[in-house]
């Protein structure tokens, strides 16, 4: 399972990483989801898109506090933002120079980039964020798997999907929902 991609050589959770990951032979690539403002999927493995991206310089008056493991922190949370805003960010350049301007994907970008050459391993991300946001993170992914034909009968067989998740609410809610994939 390529973590992220192949987040050891490129930055992590960018097309590049998933292309890389496939051609080093993964049989599964693991993307974290994390859900926009406007209610889209993309791929980013914290909550907020500071670590990552360039956001604290292109958007500095747009951060929150949030606790977050127990700490306060100042972050600037994916659900704060548009998908046309998160798309204007560098996601690249923190790892290295070589990769300025790659972009955080959706999960439908991952997905067309994946399809057919390995396995999907997505993860709810820090499905607690969303609860009191009005963001029901399971019917997004649920959708995501109906659009895109990764569950059911017209699944891609060449396409396996497993979710995961670690958190408690979200797994039940899966369970209870008897989504059509596997869940750990």
């Amino acid at each position: 399972i390529a973590h992220r991609g192949a987040s050891g050589y490129v930055p992590e959770h960018t097309l590049a990483a998933y292309d890389l990951a496939i051609t080093q032979g993964a049989d599964f690539v693991e993307q974290d989801l994390a859900v926009t403002k406007d209610g889209v999927l993309i791929c980013l493995h914290d909550p907020s898109l500071e670590r990552t991206t360039d956001v604290e310089q292109r958007f500095p008056d747009r951060s929150t506090t949030v606790t977050l493991e127990g700490r306060q922190r100042r972050v600037w949370l994916a659900n704060d933002f548009t998908l046309a805003e998160i798309k204007t960010l560098d996601a690249g350049s923190w790892f290295s120079e070589r990769f300025a301007g790659a972009r955080v994907p959706t999960f439908d970008e991952a997905v067309a980039r994946i399809r057919g050459k390995a396995g999907l391993y997505p993860e709810l991300k820090t499905p607690e964020i969303y609860e009191g946001r009005d963001v029901d993170f399971v019917a997004l992914v649920e959708q995501a798997l109906d659009r895109l034909a990764l569950r059911g009968a017209n699944a891609d067989a060449k396409t396996p999907v497993i979710l995961q998740t670690f958190g408690a609410s979200t797994a039940r809610a899966l369970a209870a929902r008897r989504i059509g994939v596997p869940v750990v």
